[in-house]
């Protein structure tokens, strides 16, 4: 059973014994809608491509931070990053010392690569790619 159909029934503080309360609570109507119990290839699959989205968006936030610093702000998502970091690290005229200028394909190829091993995750194990998917994490 998903998290976030068992909260509107918690009567009071959160603690174990009314989230056990509310469980049951839920378990008993009629309506209540159940997750699937997931196989292990569906599992190591989830892992995978989580693992992939975590080191994506942790190298996105290591190109992001430093340019802050220097007054260049992008905002948060992997795409903004993608379309944007190639040009603002080629331009010569952004106040960017030489050490982090360098050639846009250098970030856009990093940027792809960790793409690229998300979507062998997925089809390694015969796995449908839905654009639209959202983990269980986000949306509880």
């Amino acid at each position: 059973m998903s998290p976030q159909f068992v909260k509107p029934y918690v009567k009071s503080n959160k603690n174990d014994m009314a989230d056990a309360e509310a469980g049951c609570e839920a378990v008993n109507r009629p309506n209540m809608r159940f997750v699937s119990i997931k196989t292990v290839d569906q599992l190591s699959v989830y892992r995978a491509r989580q693992g992939l989205v975590k080191a994506r968006t942790a190298q996105a936030n290591q190109i992001r931070g430093p340019l802050s610093e220097f007054g260049i702000v992008m905002p948060q998502g992997i795409r903004s990053v993608s379309k944007r970091a190639p040009d603002t690290l080629e331009d010569a005229e952004n106040g960017l010392p030489e050490t982090m200028q360098c050639n846009k394909n250098v970030s856009a190829v990093a940027l792809a690569n960790k793409n690229t091993r998300a979507i062998w995750a997925l089809l390694a194990k015969d796995t449908i790619f839905h654009p639209n998917h959202t983990s269980a994490a986000s949306a509880a």
